[in-house]
């Protein structure tokens, strides 16, 4: 049997067999979704109080947060099973009819198998994120190496200008590199700053911009940050929500340096051109290096232009919207994500309904050597009644008897006979396994 087709046929008993884990996946990725949707919300609530630095570290803390959601659940409900604990934060329930029974198993342990499979994919795709994450960490090196760190002296008094009004206190590194498609930032300890081309160096309204901007990224170590972010996507690659959020994050990162620029005196509109010119210049120079791609995205050009004109530096009035609030409130969310949930499975026996009611029974014949010899007693019986109220009779089983094997045979046959009133859950019949019912055998009259 072929990898893939023992793969097809434990995913197909395993939809059989556990449905409680196809809700699971369900109730996590609506909870990231509902972590996103809250971000939305308060970005779109709070604007235009709420700038792109407070945007930005919003979408941080919302990935940070959807990232650790797996964790925090384990977590969460290995501490409430140790507790003992009851959880009862159920928004809706999915409920399973009991009469749903698990199919013929096609192989053998098919949720081994499925579960084996689910970690070669996802260390699989771990592995190819990691790799092209150590591509780009090399094209750095590479650009580091091809770099030329030999500016003007004018250059170097503006960049030691810039940095002090900046509050940036480290070091920068500035130089040039042909296999550079646009001015970027990387480094931690060394920040360095790559322009494309040494034409930037004659252009002082240009050189001023983009220094500002690079300036903004390593005050605030989006290097540091950006790569943390990725780290975090790329455990997290199956949700959807996380590459949102970094998306955003990157996007946020980009407006909140654009803002600075704006600050510092720069025109909206020659900005804005000085924008779109970089990029077309960058254009026959293709870099997708990851770690480096904290300046320009192509993708983001038309938003940061219409940014720049439209929306750059929209709270200079300085009344602003802290984030604290929104920061606070997601905590508390992550906490309740994690101890409760959005849906789950319930089985239709554990829900408040109406009950069985016995309509229709036959007395059992008394025993004509324990009536001879004023013996008394009883017999206690388990059975399932089917949707149509009826005993099934192959599921009567004895619990108890005194005394031992006097009562049980004509206390069994009359079981056999009775009719209940079916019990009904959502308005139709289901069948009620475990039922019990004693006979009391007495002399009296």
């Amino acid at each position: 049997m072929s990898i893939l087709t023992e793969f097809i046929l434990a995913f197909a008993t395993w939809l059989e067999i556990a449905p409680t884990v196809l809700i699971s996946i369900v109730d996590f990725y609506v909870k990231s979704s509902l972590f996103v949707l809250f971000a939305l919300y308060v970005q779109r609530s709070a604007s235009p109080f709420i700038n792109s630095e407070q945007k930005r570290i919003l979408w941080l803390s919302v990935l940070i947060a959807v990232s650790m959601l797996p964790l925090s659940i384990i977590t969460v409900q290995a501490i409430r099973a140790e507790w003992q604990l009851v959880s009862s934060l159920n928004l809706l329930t999915v409920v399973i009819p009991s009469s749903v029974q698990a199919g013929t198993h096609a192989i053998d342990n098919p949720l081994g198998v499925l579960l084996t499979s689910a970690l070669v994919i996802y260390f699989g795709v771990l592995v190819g994120y990691l790799f092209k994450f150590s591509l780009s960490l090399n094209n750095l090196r590479r650009l580091n190496n091809s770099a030329v760190f030999d500016s003007p002296n004018h250059v170097r008094y503006l960049l030691e200008k810039l940095c002090a009004r900046s509050g940036v206190k480290r070091t920068v590194r500035l130089g040039v590199s042909h296999i550079c498609n646009s001015p970027m930032t990387y480094g931690i300890l060394r920040p360095t700053i790559i322009l494309p081309s040494r034409a930037y160096y004659s252009e002082t309204s240009l050189l001023e911009n983009v220094l500002v901007h690079e300036l903004s990224h390593i005050r605030r170590a989006d290097s540091l940050i950006y790569m943390f972010s990725y780290l975090l996507a790329a455990l997290n690659w199956f949700n959807p929500s996380v590459w949102y959020c970094l998306r955003n994050l990157d996007m946020e990162s980009e407006y909140a340096c654009d803002d600075d620029v704006v600050r510092e005196g720069a025109q909206r509109l020659e900005f804005a051109s000085q924008l779109v010119a970089i990029a077309k210049s960058g254009l026959a120079h293709c870099n997708s290096a990851i770690a480096a791609r904290l300046v320009l995205s192509g993708g983001h050009l038309t938003r940061r232009v219409e940014h720049i004109l439209h929306e750059s530096y929209s709270c200079s009035s300085g009344r602003t919207s802290s984030c604290s609030t929104a920061i606070v409130m997601l905590s508390f969310f992550l906490l309740l994500a994690s101890a409760g949930k959005v849906f789950s499975l319930g089985d239709e026996n554990s829900f408040v309904s109406e009950e069985l009611r016995l309509i229709y029974s036959e007395l059992p014949e008394y025993p004509e050597g324990a009536f001879r010899k004023g013996q008394t007693g009883f017999a206690t019986f388990s059975f399932r009644v089917d949707e149509k109220g009826n005993v099934d009779e192959s599921s009567i089983e004895l619990i108890k008897s005194e005394p031992r094997h006097i009562f049980d045979r004509p206390a069994a046959d009359s079981l056999s006979s009775f009719v209940f009133s079916p019990r009904r859950v959502n308005g139709h019949n289901v069948a009620a396994a475990g039922v019990q019912f004693t006979f009391q055998f007495d002399m009296k009259i």
